[in-house]
C-alpha cells in the first residue's frame, strides 16, 4: 500500500455521522428518502433508514451491526442470536474481503463484506443470509463512501424473509445523496 492511499484515510473522516444530524436522497423513482442519525458517539451510532433502524458499534477494525435471530417454535418466538456482528471493516482498505459465521442449534447465519477504491470513493458490498426453522433472511447492502461526507449512494435490496413457501417481504431501493438538513 502506497503512502497516498494511507495519508487519503487518516486524513478523511468517511463516516461522519456526527456531523449531520439527517442525510437526504433521492431513491430510483425520484422519490426522497431519508437517512436520520437517532444518536452518534465515539463507539456507536444509530441509524434510520426512513424506518429500518441500525444499530451500529465501532471496534477500531470493524463497524459492527446488532443483529437478531428470531423465530416461531411450537407458537412461541425462540430468540436463537442476538448481539453485534462485524458489518465491515473500517478503516477502509482497498481489497478488504471479511466473512462471519454462526451457526446455532435450529438455525445459521452468514455475513460477507467486501471493499474497494475508486480514487477517493470507498464502495462496500455487504451480503447476509440467514436460515431458521420458519425459513430464510436475506439481505444485500451496497455503500459508496466519499471523505468528509459520508454515504453518498446507496443500494439497500434486495431484503427478502421467506416462511414456509411465503415470501412476506422483498424490498429494493438504489438512493443517491441530495443534500444534508
Amino acid at each position: 500500500m502506497g503512502c497516498s492511499s494511507l495519508v487519503d484515510r487518516e486524513v478523511s473522516s468517511y463516516i461522519p455521522f456526527s456531523a449531520h444530524e439527517r442525510y437526504v436522497y433521492v431513491d430510483q423513482d425520484g422519490q426522497e428518502f431519508i437517512l436520520n442519525v437517532v444518536r452518534s458517539e465515539s463507539l456507536w451510532v444509530v441509524l434510520d433508514w426512513s424506518g429500518d433502524v441500525e444499530y451500529l458499534n465501532f471496534t477500531g477494525d470493524f463497524v459492527e451491526r446488532y443483529n437478531r435471530v428470531e423465530y416461531g417454535v411450537n407458537g412461541s418466538m425462540v430468540v436463537g442470536y442476538e448481539g453485534f456482528i462485524p458489518y465491515y471493516p473500517y478503516p477502509f482498505v482497498d481489497g478488504a474481503y471479511e466473512t462471519f459465521s454462526y451457526r446455532g442449534d435450529e438455525f445459521d447465519f452468514r455475513i460477507e463484506s467486501a471493499v474497494r477504491r475508486d480514487g477517493m470513493r470507498y464502495s462496500v458490498e455487504v451480503i447476509y443470509t440467514e436460515n431458521n426453522p420458519e425459513g430464510k433472511r436475506t439481505f444485500y447492502r451496497f455503500f459508496v463512501f466519499a471523505p468528509d461526507t459520508g454515504i453518498v449512494e446507496a443500494v439497500l435490496g434486495p431484503d427478502t424473509l421467506v416462511v414456509g413457501a411465503d415470501t412476506l417481504l422483498d424490498r429494493y431501493r438504489r438512493l443517491e445523496l441530495a443534500g444534508f438538513q
